[in-house]
C-alpha cells in the first residue's frame, strides 16, 4: 500500500534538489572561472536560477493539488498563478538574454543543470524511500 501524499515529500525533494543544484552549478562554474568566460557564467547562473524557481513553483503547486481532497477549488488564485507563471518566466528569459551580459549557451547549460539536479534528487529520494519502506 502506498503512503498518503504529504507536503514533506515535496519539501524534501526541493531541499535535495537545491543541494544537487548548487553542487552541479559550482562544478560547471569552475572551468568558466578559470577560462574567464563571465558571459557564459552569467547565463549559466541565471538560467539555472530561473529553472530552479520553475521547478520549486511546480512542486509546491503539485503538493497543494495532491493535498487538497475535500476543499472546493479556488480558480482565481491557482488558475491565475498557472496562467501568469509561464509568461513571466518567458519575459525573464528574454530580459536575461536582451539586457544582461549572458549568452544563450550559458542559459541552456543552466536549464540543463537544473533539470539534471531535480532528476538526481528525485531518483535519490525514491531510492531512499524504497530502502526504508
Amino acid at each position: 500500500m502506498k503512503p498518503a501524499p504529504d507536503a514533506s515529500r515535496g519539501t524534501d525533494l526541493l531541499r535535495r534538489s537545491a543541494v544537487w543544484h548548487a553542487t552541479l552549478v559550482a562544478i560547471a562554474a569552475i572551468p568558466l572561472a578559470i577560462s574567464n568566460k563571465s558571459h557564459i557564467f552569467a547565463g549559466l547562473a541565471l538560467g539555472a536560477f530561473l529553472m530552479f524557481a520553475n521547478v520549486a513553483m511546480l512542486t509546491r503547486a503539485l503538493a497543494r493539488a495532491f493535498l487538497a481532497t475535500s476543499e472546493p477549488p479556488q480558480p482565481t488564485n491557482r488558475t491565475l498563478g498557472w496562467i501568469v507563471r509561464w509568461p513571466l518566466l518567458a519575459l525573464a528569459l528574454v530580459g536575461i538574454l536582451w539586457y544582461m551580459p549572458a549568452r544563450l549557451e550559458g542559459v541552456l547549460a543552466g536549464i540543463t543543470i537544473s533539470l539534471a539536479s531535480t532528476v538526481i534528487a528525485a531518483l535519490r529520494l525514491s531510492a531512499n524511500e524504497s530502502n526504508h519502506g
